[in-house]
């Protein structure tokens, strides 16, 4: 019954390691040009970007960001998890979704 199941494989990539330590918009292209939904926290630039991004009919991989930053860091996990878990790479273009 398992056999036929594919294992969802979720990587992560860390600004730093992406060499884009300080611009929001550097690293909503990086990650667009690398077809990966970014995680920040950084809800301000990002919904800002998302807003240019939507006006100017330009596509980003998506944007998923936790507004609320008193959530411990498990439930801040298992909130991510539940979006990699429900949520295809296609439905996440040119989408924010608020944890």
């Amino acid at each position: 019954m398992f056999a036929a199941c594919e294992p969802a494989v979720s990587t992560y990539l860390t600004a730093s390691e992406a060499g884009r330590l300080t611009c929001s918009g550097e690293q909503l292209e990086y990650s667009t040009q690398h077809e990966r939904a970014i995680y920040t926290l950084n809800v301000k630039d990002f919904a800002r970007l998302h807003h240019e991004y939507l006006e100017a009919e330009k596509a980003h991989a998506g944007i998923v960001t936790i507004p609320d930053q008193r959530y411990s860091i498990g439930e801040k996990i298992r909130r991510l998890a539940h979006v990699l878990g429900t949520v295809e790479a296609e439905q996440m273009r040119n989408r924010m979704e608020f944890l």
